[in-house]
């Protein structure tokens, strides 16, 4: 793998180049396309002699994988095009459709062998054995092996989808030749032709699998939940910077191909200057671009220090807060003094799911504060997790 990335792959190492990434994605496509088609080959030649309706599924699901291996090559192409007029954030995104589209395919593929093998158990006809035809599925497994794991170490290095259901699929086909082969010794041994329900129990497999990348590959289109590791691993590093005191409200928006977009609030000292509190965040959004190819968006929200009356509220509402529910947060809290009343407010971080609705935790929320002070009113607004 190591000696393919280096000799077709121009500046391997420099991943976060979207050149770099494309090679990777049309070297990772036209080594499935080679090699799929030569399998293809191969076992229809088998399916004939050995007159195995498993093999010759499988031969035709190895022609599926190479019209994948086309498609993934394409869209590599295509999601590569620089932004435009018409698409200001690129097209990194049709790597998704292309994975989408593969799912497809899978699914078809388990489809088309489930009733093909339902009729082979309606009527069965012998299968011829040869050890030549054993000795070719198992290279043809190996292969597979390999392909698996070629396309899971890509994708891993360039963060791809479509290759990530590349790989799945390549395990998919170790799996069903692995069931062929079995089927062959069975019928050899015992005398008994399982070649159909061996080919049911495939297809059940493989229409499992398509179901589970469509899933993804849709969560992928709609928006699902966002790289956390990557996510902590910028969040640690902003606060690195002793005055930024702590961080909010952050958004993560995956383009694929490595392009991310975040944004979050950082709270510091309000008694800094509008030039030093700019000059702290535009220098942590280039060095976190820089670390991370992530393009960060910081927004400054300034917080009143050693102010008694401020923190004395403040640890009143945590105590309130935490009496509900440990998982709630809160931020940004901030007093203003209306007609004879105090208004308390703040930012109140809801998980999804959570148990009460906003406006049975702002009743809460509202009685605690009364019980502290008559005049204690909390204006809340409702961030999700």
């Amino acid at each position: 793998m190591n000696f393919l990335y280096k000799l077709f792959v121009k500046n391997y190492k420099n991943t976060k180049d979207n050149k770099v990434i494309r090679r990777y994605g049309l070297l990772a496509g036209i080594t499935g396309i080679i090699l799929n088609i030569t399998l293809f080959i191969t076992k229809i030649v088998i399916a004939f002699i050995t007159s195995s309706v498993a093999i010759f599924s499988d031969a035709f699901n190895n022609l599926s994988d190479a019209s994948s291996s086309i498609i993934t090559s394409i869209g590599f192409k295509m999601s590569s095009k620089p932004a435009d007029k018409e698409h200001p954030y690129g097209h990194q995104r049709i790597e998704y459709i292309c994975a989408f589209v593969i799912a497809c395919i899978i699914l078809l593929v388990g489809i088309e062998l489930g009733i093909s093998s339902f009729k082979k158990v309606i009527s069965p006809s012998p299968i011829e054995f040869s050890y030549i035809t054993l000795i070719i599925l198992c290279i043809t497994v190996l292969v597979k092996v390999w392909m698996g794991l070629f396309y899971n170490k890509t994708s891993k290095i360039i963060n791809s989808i479509s290759l990530k259901a590349s790989a799945k699929d390549s395990f998919n086909d170790v799996i069903t030749t692995s069931f062929i082969i079995l089927g062959l010794f069975i019928g050899k041994i015992f005398d008994f032709n399982i070649d159909g329900y061996l080919g049911l129990a495939v297809s059940i497999y493989i229409l499992i699998s398509g179901i589970s990348l469509i899933k993804e590959t849709i969560d992928k289109l709609i928006g699902g939940t966002p790289d956390k590791e990557l996510i902590d691993k910028i969040i640690k590093e902003v606060l690195k910077d002793e005055k930024i005191l702590d961080v909010h409200d952050t958004l993560f928006h995956y383009y694929g191909n490595g392009e991310v977009y975040m944004s979050l609030h950082a709270e510091m000292d309000s008694s800094l200057s509008l030039v030093d509190a700019h000059s702290v965040v535009d220098s942590m959004e280039k060095k976190i671009r820089k670390m991370f190819n992530v393009e960060l968006v910081i927004h400054i929200d300034p917080i009143l220090l050693n102010d008694a009356l401020l923190t004395e509220i403040h640890d009143k509402v945590k105590v309130i807060i935490k009496g509900i529910d440990s998982n709630l947060k809160f931020h940004e809290l901030k007093i203003h003094d209306k007609k004879n009343r105090t208004c308390i407010c703040f930012d109140l971080q809801v998980p999804f799911d959570f148990r009460y609705s906003n406006e049975e935790l702002y009743n809460l929320i509202n009685k605690e504060l009364k019980k502290i002070n008559p005049n204690y009113r909390a204006s809340i607004t409702f961030d999700k997790d």
